[in-house]
């Protein structure tokens, strides 16, 4: 008598602990499982399709090369791809940091224009290295 009791209590109380979690968490329970039955139902049916298909004796192994051809595909292209992405992006966003911070700059002129001072005939008799490309003036 006294393990039904305990059992009965037991199952109370985990009744009482689901209802408790789904209220905290937002959620109702469901009153029917046969959609969710249902849903497990067509995922099981069409597993088991996939692999009656790909495990075909006729042209199961065809199927496989393919599948298989195209994975690897896929993994070139991405190999090859993701980094020209990431670098498009970075060189988009260092076009912008430029673009904002070049109104903020000291000698910057107008766009379209250069500032006086870059391009006086002072300023080019004291940069002027005569046509050296390797050695930087200061």
């Amino acid at each position: 008598m006294k393990q039904k009791e305990l059992q009965a209590a037991g199952a109370d109380l985990a009744a009482q602990a689901k209802e408790a979690a789904l209220e905290a968490a937002g959620l109702q329970e469901k009153q029917s499982h046969f959609w969710g039955n249902l849903g497990w139902l067509l995922v099981g049916a069409g597993l088991g399709s996939l692999t009656t298909y790909m495990l075909d004796p006729d042209r199961g192994r065809r199927r496989q090369a393919l599948v298989r051809d195209q994975v690897v595909h896929a993994q070139t292209v991405v190999r090859k791809e993701v980094p020209k992405q990431i670098r498009h992006a970075q060189n988009r966003i260092q076009g912008a940091r430029h673009d904002f911070s070049a109104p903020f700059t000291q000698d910057a002129g107008a766009p379209g224009t250069a500032s006086a001072d870059t391009e006086s005939p002072e300023w080019e008799d004291k940069h002027n290295d005569d046509g050296s490309l390797t050695a930087p003036t200061t």
